[in-house]
């Protein structure tokens, strides 16, 4: 901005929340998903699937084997397989998620969650990959960005 430029303001009627900080993400999607999300299933949901209350699916999305609980949303071109998607989750697009427990979580585009028996109250960045070997004791390894908290 150069120097002498008008700084513009604008007063809210209505809640505001920062989210700045995991917990309140997670509040803000707790919120948006609680108070305005509507039924709309455009994916592909198999049979033995179970979709109960208020879940939005989008279109090129693939549900096989699996129980979506809401109030969630699934972004288009997902594949969620053997797996519960639990209250207050969003999934962004392109993600996959086998053998997985999900809830309370941001979860953004192009994830593979693999084999990960509950994660819950979780922010995941684009395209995290989370897998957990069944039946290994091999150490973890992780890539994390600036300023991660872990809790295992």
């Amino acid at each position: 901005m150069d120097m002498g430029e008008t700084v513009n303001y604008h007063i809210l009627d209505g809640w505001w929340l920062d989210t700045g900080k995991k917990d309140d993400l997670l509040e803000a999607n707790r919120i948006v998903l609680d108070e305005y999300l509507k039924r709309d299933v455009k994916g592909k949901i198999d049979s033995t699937s179970q979709i109960v209350g208020r879940v939005e699916i989008r279109e090129g999305t693939r549900v096989e084997d699996s129980t979506i609980r809401g109030p969630v949303s699934i972004a288009e071109s997902c594949h969620i397989q053997d797996s519960f998607i639990g209250p207050f989750t969003s999934i962004g697009a392109g993600t996959m998620i086998q053998k997985s427990s999900i809830e309370h979580s941001v979860i953004l585009d192009n994830c593979h969650i693999q084999n990960v028996e509950r994660l819950s109250d979780s922010v995941l960045g684009k395209s995290c990959r989370i897998t957990k070997q069944e039946g290994s004791l091999r150490p973890k390894k992780l890539f994390v960005g600036d300023d991660a908290n872990i809790e295992l």
